[in-house]
């Protein structure tokens, strides 16, 4: 994640502002670039997903994504 974080603020799309409260915190916000390649950004996801989905039955990607949810919820736990 941070590498992807890094490369977005090389881009100019993210900054890291550290959280007043807590020292070990850094806030990343969006910049206006970033802003401006949000929606069209969001839109080829969306687009691409749709792509890879597609014939397979709404249940079936309900339910997997719901296992997805649920070890991802687990592996939260585990590691804290």
């Amino acid at each position: 994640m941070s590498g992807l974080l890094d490369r977005m603020g090389r881009d100019g799309l993210v900054t890291r502002v550290p959280d007043p409260s807590d020292r070990r915190v850094l806030r990343i916000n969006l910049t206006d670039e970033g802003r401006r390649v949000k929606a069209p950004v969001i839109q080829e996801v969306e687009r691409l997903l749709a792509e890879v989905l597609e014939g397979i039955p709404d249940d079936e990607i309900a339910r997997t994504t719901n296992l997805l949810q649920g070890i991802f919820d687990r592996a939260n736990r585990v590691g804290s």
